[in-house]
């Protein structure tokens, strides 16, 4: 894999990074605004209303966030994948035989 594809390809799941946040910052905001509503002397039908609006917000960013973590695990292991295709293999060889500590070796 050349540097240009490599650099074309972290280019790509930054934009996708980025977005993530961005929407991860939208549904903090959300849910701060749900808990200051929720917070306000509310009774009756209106407080039960807020209550369960409140419940839906939070399990709706529950998936968002469990989608951003799997996005985040993606990635890794794609980073692990083109570190691991970028590491050479070949044994360094010392004047006592092969470095124990070479790339060939781990």
């Amino acid at each position: 894999m050349d540097t240009e594809t490599v650099s074309i390809q972290l280019i790509i799941i930054w934009r996708f990074m980025v977005e993530w946040h961005k929407k991860q910052l939208q549904e903090i905001m959300e849910a701060e605004s749900q808990v200051q509503e929720a917070s306000c002397k509310i009774t009756g039908d209106s407080g039960l209303r807020a209550t369960m609006k409140l419940e839906m917000e939070c399990l709706k960013w529950e998936k968002c966030f469990v989608d951003w973590i799997n996005a985040q695990k993606s990635f890794v292991k794609f980073l692990n994948r083109w570190l691991i295709k970028s590491i050479t293999r070949e044994n360094e060889e010392t004047r006592n035989g092969i470095a124990h500590f070479s790339p060939g070796r781990v």
